[in-house]
């Protein structure tokens, strides 16, 4: 497993309620064995601040050791899946904001663990 900047790997790593919709625009992560996989505003609305995993213990633990404390202190949140591919398992550690002009709120993407 490796850990990546998530600009290395996703073409949209800001989203806020300002500008983006629940489901548009999207933002795209292809898996090392070329499956691409979406997400939007409302996937990571979900998992703001959640502790919920979608993967076994084996991988939490084994993307766990690789959290250090750059990953702790910049990000709050994370969403987890298996590629539908290869089933390998992705973690994305994101922060989660809220303020500004009009009370909108929104979430940026920092880190890929892969």
């Amino acid at each position: 497993m490796n850990v990546r900047l998530a600009e290395s790997v996703l073409n949209k790593v800001d989203f806020n309620s300002w500008d983006d919709w629940d489901t548009y625009p999207e933002s795209a992560y292809k898996c090392n064995c070329g499956q691409t996989v979406a997400f939007n505003f409302r996937h990571f609305q979900k998992h703001s601040f959640s502790n919920f995993t979608n993967l076994e213990a084996a991988a939490v633990t084994q993307i766990e050791a690789l959290v250090n404390d750059t990953i702790k202190s910049e990000t709050n949140s994370f969403l987890d899946f298996h590629c539908p591919n290869c089933k390998n398992p992705v973690r994305f550690y994101f922060f989660s904001w809220a303020g500004g002009r009009h009370g909108e709120y929104g979430y940026r993407i920092k880190f890929v663990i892969e």
